[in-house]
């Protein structure tokens, strides 16, 4: 039998698209968001898991030429189980990203230089690290899945040719990953793989409707302990689009694809070098979205949304120790906004849920839980 799921949606890129739509504005969210997932087994037993995350996403834009941008969370997670004599813990500020655009005097050409500064917390005790490996599956909605994981510094150039009401987007970037300390008892750091990604876009925008669509193609080196290379991840391609109407109210809907390739694993009868793995462990993610915004005076704002995502199982075989399951949601939400000033606004949103992780052919696990989130957002013009 399904369970409903309330949770929380925030968009996290909300300051990055409003400076997308309004090359001269800048602005600061504040918000806090409360995640919750209780999943029950067919065969007994339960488990819930919490996520409550206080943030900041701010972008600051002075000119047509430089966007600034800046995102950092604290979170609060926790595990309960019936299992489990004491609850599962895990707080901490997370690792802190920023990122400093420049642009051509035209627009056409950006460089932007990023960077993941190491402020989250590493070295994880058994009971933190048992948490953190929970919230990193992301079959269920957790905004922070990684509280901490080194310094990260990156660069993207990207082109943007215009044709008419056509702007095309076209780039490629490398982001140089940092060494961290996972648990207080490894003896080695872990590095993850060095990333080498592709993307291509394009935007067109006219009277009522804006659409837009793009894709990337991520390559990832060699994962490393200490000096010994241990996994490397599987490509990634992913395949966005989205489109919407406004009039008085503004509809939307959109789509995102995410598809993964094999990896390489260490084979010991090899010498311990890395091959290729004998079936593919990730799996591949569908997404699809709706929603309706309504202005119902100058101040107040009501919004809902719809969504449904879906993963597939990876490749190895049922009951086997690498097999991972499919799974989906469906979801429903409705919230609002309401504008203190032109400047000021507040806004809150609620999305129930309702999904299952398929375990095997006759056995299905089923997630409920409780999501709410309050966001404070000032805008300068």
């Amino acid at each position: 039998m399904k369970k409903i799921i309330i949770t929380l949606t925030v968009l996290a890129m909300t300051a990055q698209m409003a400076i997308a739509d309004s090359p001269k504005s800048s602005q600061a969210t504040v918000f806090y968001l409360l995640n919750s997932w209780k999943t029950k087994y067919d065969a007994g037993g339960e488990h819930k898991l919490k996520e409550g995350v206080f943030g900041l996403s701010a972008a600051l834009q002075t000119s047509d030429r430089f966007l600034f941008e800046l995102d950092g969370t604290m979170a609060n997670a926790k595990f309960e189980s019936d299992v489990l004599v004491d609850d599962l813990k895990l707080s901490s500020m997370n690792d802190t990203r920023i990122a400093a655009t420049f642009f051509s005097k035209a627009g056409l050409t950006s460089l932007t230089a990023m960077a993941n500064l190491p402020t989250g917390k590493t070295k994880l005790d058994e009971e933190e690290y048992t948490v953190a490996y929970s919230v990193a599956d992301n079959s269920r909605k957790f905004l922070v899945r990684r509280f901490g994981q080194g310094l990260d510094i990156g660069a993207q150039g990207m082109v943007h040719p215009k044709a008419g009401n056509l702007t095309f987007h076209l780039g490629a970037g490398y982001m140089l990953k940092g060494k961290f300390q996972a648990r207080k008892d490894d003896a080695e750091k872990y590095k993850f793989g060095d990333e080498i990604s592709a993307m291509a876009g394009l935007g067109y925008q006219k009277d009522k409707i804006a659409f837009m669509a793009d894709g990337s193609f991520t390559m990832y080196m060699k994962d490393k302990v200490g000096d010994v290379e241990v996994f490397q991840a599987g490509s990634a391609m992913v395949f966005r689009t989205n489109i919407s109407y406004t009039d008085r109210m503004t509809l939307m809907t959109g789509i995102a694809l995410l598809m993964r390739g094999k990896g390489k694993v260490q084979d010991a009868s090899a010498g311990s070098v890395l091959v290729d793995e004998a079936e593919r462990s990730g799996r591949n993610e569908f997404l699809w979205h709706g929603g309706i915004g309504y202005p119902v005076n100058e101040k107040v704002r009501l919004n809902g949304r719809l969504e449904y995502q879906n993963f597939s199982s990876n490749d190895y075989e049922m009951d086997t120790p690498l097999y991972r399951p499919k799974s989906n949601y469906f979801g429903f939400g409705g919230g609002g906004s309401y504008a203190f000033t032109p400047n000021l606004f507040a806004s809150t949103m609620i999305t129930i849920y309702s999904g299952s992780v398929d375990q095997s052919d006759v056995y299905e696990t089923d997630l409920s839980g409780l999501g709410l989130i309050f966001a404070l957002t000032y805008r300068v013009m």
